[in-house]
């Protein structure tokens, strides 16, 4: 299943800047408002979308960073930081990863999803209702077993999200 949708570096890139970001949040930001209204909280969605996410996306972090996946929480943080760069999801000079006591800090800035975290400060959250940038680490972590997210936080000031991970 995992090599079900594989794609070059070039088309990794392209994929990802080509989403319109006001769609996702109006059409994602709603979905996911209204799993939590209904009683699902966005921690309970992400580990249910982890476990369909993360098969393919293990596929899709190997090509991005061009080597095997990380063996413990520091390689992690290092190929993540190389995966920002590659990646247009965040600015990756005015953002900022570090790895503290099993904790992953990060200030994001200028990040692809932020109308959806926009759209989730109008419905009464921090930040996105789920942060997507959460929600593929999750998935990253899983597929490479390196432990597991048992909570994270994400907070929006202007173009700026700082997010937590804490893990097991």
């Amino acid at each position: 299943m995992g090599n079900q949708y594989p794609l070059r570096n070039d088309e990794v890139k392209e994929e990802l800047t080509e989403i319109n970001p006001l769609y996702n949040a109006i059409a994602f930001g709603t979905l996911l408002t209204s799993l939590d209204k209904l009683g699902l909280k966005p921690m309970l969605v992400a580990r249910q979308a982890t476990r369909i996410l993360a098969p393919i996306i293990a596929n899709l972090a190997k090509q991005i960073y061009g080597q095997e996946p990380s063996k413990n929480l520091a390689e992690f943080v290092e190929n993540w930081k190389v995966m920002i760069k590659k990646t247009s999801l965040v600015d990756p000079d005015k953002s900022e990863i570090s790895l503290a006591d099993k904790v992953i800090s990060m200030k994001l800035t200028d990040c692809m999803y932020q109308a959806m975290a926009d759209f989730g400060k109008s419905q009464g959250y921090p930040a996105c209702p789920l942060c997507i940038i959460n929600l593929i680490l999750l998935s990253l972590i899983k597929a490479q077993g390196i432990g597991e997210v048992i909570d994270f936080s994400s907070k929006k000031s202007e173009t700026v999200c700082l997010v937590k991970m804490v893990i097991d």
